[in-house]
């Protein structure tokens, strides 16, 4: 993976973008994720957030449309931000996922994995898809599960469904 940052200095506060460049064998170089940190020049304790765009939030209910939009890792939780629908924006703490997955497709190059699948303790479950898919692209998906497996390795990461 290759990281590519630029900071900006402005009132004592110091700024830094890093999209993640990931590539994956289906589709090429694809900006997947973007950290900004913010703190002040003596503060050991900036405050990071990490944007993954390019998702659709897949909505099981036949009466509600799917939301293309982003997931914000900020701290210890994680946003929904649905693009122009902030009433369907949501927040939900990473301790309380009971289960993280991926759904792939079976290739005879190897499992393409599309979505990324939370389930939350309190009964809720969430599915991500990445916005390319049909283009054959799956780097937001695969950005988001690095983070989490980096930066939450007790997390339950279970077996990903295959569909045939």
């Amino acid at each position: 993976m290759t990281r590519i940052i630029s900071g900006i200095a402005c009132f004592g506060l110091i700024l830094l973008v890093a999209p993640a460049v990931l590539t994956t064998p289906d589709a090429g170089a694809q900006t997947a994720a973007t950290v900004v940190s913010s703190g002040s020049l003596s503060d050991d304790q900036a405050v990071s957030e990490q944007v993954f765009e390019d998702l659709v939030l897949v909505k099981k209910a036949f009466w509600r449309a799917s939301r293309t939009g982003r997931l914000v890792m900020r701290g210890d939780t994680l946003s929904w931000e649905a693009a122009g629908h902030p009433d369907d924006n949501f927040t939900f703490q990473i301790a309380g996922i009971d289960k993280v997955w991926f759904t792939c497709d079976a290739r005879a190059s190897g499992n393409f994995c599309h979505e990324i699948n939370f389930q939350i303790v309190r009964g809720d479950s969430y599915l991500f898809r990445d916005s390319g898919r049909d283009s054959g692209s799956n780097a937001a998906v695969l950005s988001v599960m690095e983070v989490l497996r980096t930066d939450f390795p007790r997390l339950n990461f279970a077996t990903p469904n295959v569909n045939d």
